[in-house]
């Protein structure tokens, strides 16, 4: 069921993106790089700072953290190698840093992504411009760029989805990314990446 909610969710992106032209192509594909960068460099010290292991937020999601075996053994993929290796009573603070890390990732993706569709909204407001006839070299880059920018989308919902599940009152969720190839290959690329 996974796997056909990030398909639809891929289409979806790349034909709305091609349909809007190469211009929204082009700032949305600045914006993937953009807040790829920028989420990566603040996630862990937004963190670190805003939730350290005293707060209630971070106590509570210590709390509601499922280190139930088959939960643990369906979503390894989307957790660092040495919390699930060391296991014990450190995993569901390990786990709940990096839910806490992975959820201030997305959300500063979101934002500055967020900025370039704004930036887009804004030009087409104050500048009429004019529409011409797009030649295929055109058509031929706004695809392969709005292809790209949906695949970054359902990576991320992905992740997102991965993460939520290791709630708990959540094991439909983490059994479903066990049966989904699409998560599983999500989980692949982020540890051939090294990004978790």
């Amino acid at each position: 069921m996974l796997d056909v909610l990030l398909l639809v969710e891929w289409a979806w992106c790349a034909m709305l993106l091609r349909a809007r032209g190469l211009q929204l192509a082009v700032l949305c594909s600045g914006g993937v790089v953009a807040s790829t960068y920028v989420a990566a460099r603040l996630s862990t010290w937004m963190a670190k700072t805003f939730t350290p292991p005293t707060s209630p937020v971070f106590q509570w999601l210590q709390s509601n953290v499922s280190t139930r075996p088959d939960t643990v053994a369906a979503l390894s993929g989307f957790a660092p190698a040495q919390a699930v290796a060391a296991g014990g009573p450190s995993l569901p603070h390990v786990l709940a840093f990096h839910i806490l890390q992975v959820l201030f990732y997305l959300a500063i993706t979101g934002a500055v992504f967020l900025l370039f569709v704004m930036v887009w909204h804004f030009s087409n407001v104050f500048w009429d411009a004019d529409v011409t006839e797009a030649t295929d070299r055109v058509r031929a880059a706004t695809t392969v760029l709005s292809v790209g920018c949906g695949a970054y989308l359902a990576i991320l919902t992905a992740i997102f989805l991965a993460n939520i599940a290791w709630l708990r009152g959540l094991p439909f969720l983490a059994s479903a990314t066990a049966h989904s190839l699409g998560m599983q290959g999500v989980a692949a690329l982020m540890h051939q990446l090294d990004v978790l």
